[in-house]
């Protein structure tokens, strides 16, 4: 979605009432990950807030809409340099809290990896890079070594592995700096739903493009 279809969306959802649908949250939702893939932080952070605002107030309640919105809003957080870790704690409650959704393996594995960039960026580098390492081990054993999800999180490793190496340190990647190179989707919200088939640069381009602090 190009940026100026995204604002035009944007504006439409602001009428009252009109993200207060299941529709209107899958709308909210797109444009939130839209903003996010073309790097508008604040946008996005607005748009993320408005989903997961809209999702809670669904009647009856849509427990799939919640998580998905609370997924895009985790990725969000981290890119914008928010406090990652304790979003994505909550998601991860919500996770295992949630009735049908509970057995979701991968969409926990995602969050889970999204927490590893956060913890090695907010708090210790060397358990972010424990907490991604065991994801690595799981799914080589469980998926393979040559499944999507399992290079995903490799990829990831690798690029977490340098973007830790040192305090305040963050990896050069000549597209980061780049609006012209979109940001890769992560599996599970509206632009990329499919959990068995990310983008193999979706988690390092996390660790690429989110700021570092020096914990």
């Amino acid at each position: 979605m190009p940026i100026s279809a995204a604002r035009l969306l944007q504006n439409l959802l602001r009428a009252p009432g009109s993200a207060e649908t299941a529709h209107g949250v899958d709308q909210m939702i797109l444009l939130a990950e839209a903003f996010l893939r073309y790097r508008d932080a604040a946008a996005a952070l607005d748009a993320a807030g408005r989903a997961v605002h809209a999702a809670e107030r669904l009647h009856p309640v849509d427990h799939r809409r919640r998580l998905c919105a609370d997924g895009v809003a985790a990725d969000i957080t981290l890119y914008t340099g928010g406090p990652a870790v304790a979003v994505y704690n909550e998601y991860l409650h919500q996770l295992t809290a949630t009735g049908d959704w509970a057995g979701d393996a991968l969409r926990t594995v995602y969050a889970q990896a999204g927490l590893a960039v956060a913890v090695c960026r907010e708090v210790d580098r060397d358990h972010g890079r424990q907490i991604l390492t065991g994801l690595c081990e799981w799914s080589s054993d469980a998926l393979g070594r040559g499944h999507a999800v399992t290079m995903a999180l490799v990829a990831g490793f690798a690029a977490l592995r340098v973007g830790c190496s040192g305090c305040g340190s963050r990896p050069h990647d000549p597209r980061a700096s780049d609006h012209a190179v979109p940001l890769a989707p992560l599996p599970g919200g509206i632009l990329q739903p499919d959990l068995v088939m990310p983008d193999r640069a979706s988690l390092a381009s996390r660790v690429h493009d989110c700021p570092w602090g020096s914990p």
